[in-house]
């Protein structure tokens, strides 16, 4: 899980392919292999795996001892590989997990951190900004380092070919941006709620900060 997830924050800043396709893989393995088809969660183990009976009975780590717990990770990579690739099958799995295994945080203190986290994402619902123009672009680069420059919790960034950008509905035209002007493009949604497009960093920023 948290090579998936260093390699979509690879993704995030760098915006090369690569690195999002590895994402991908390495969480449809996941799903392939450690998820609990029939009741949801995940296992420590791989669950074609042949070995001894005394391993034979995998665990759903959900405590963050001594590290942070495997399920809540997965979950929360769950939600942002669903934010950045638009495949619904990351959300799907998550919110399956999250039905098992919400009801544990209560009694999980301060051992609950990593689930509790992917169960505050979820509840708060998908937030992404989609960044689009020319993908070899250099200018993107520039975007990505003044997004991250400040900590935005669980507001994902996904690039896109334009012309992609989705307009919010009822807005036509956005004061702060000049179709004229040079890309990219940038729009910031939270669920179904979309901020108008713009196309400089600091009026992105100033969206970001309402999120606050």
């Amino acid at each position: 899980m948290l090579v998936a997830l260093a390699l979509s924050d690879a993704y995030e800043i760098t915006g090369k392919a690569s690195h999002l396709k590895q994402a991908v893989q390495l969480t449809d393995l996941i799903l392939q292999e450690y998820q609990d088809h029939q009741h949801g969660g995940f296992f420590d183990i791989q669950g074609n795996l042949e070995i001894s009976l005394a391993l034979a009975k995998g665990y759903k780590s959900i405590y963050d001892s001594p590290g942070s717990s495997g399920n809540g990770m997965a979950i929360q990579l769950l939600l942002k590989m669903h934010a950045i690739t638009d495949d619904v099958k990351y959300l799907h799995a998550a919110e399956t997990a999250l039905k098992l295994l919400a009801e544990t945080i209560k009694s999980s203190g301060i051992f609950g951190a990593s689930l509790g986290t992917a169960l505050e994402y979820y509840l708060q619902g998908v937030r992404y900004i989609t960044l689009s123009g020319e993908l070899d672009d250099i200018s993107m680069d520039g975007w990505s380092r003044r997004i991250y420059q400040n900590y935005h919790p669980a507001v994902w960034l996904r690039r896109r070919k334009l012309p992609v950008v989705p307009i919010p509905p009822g807005v036509l035209s956005n004061p702060r941006m000049n179709p004229r002007d040079e890309l990219p493009v940038a729009v910031l949604c939270c669920q179904q709620h979309c901020y108008p497009p713009v196309n400089d960093p600091v009026h992105l920023l100033g969206h970001l900060n309402t999120l606050e």
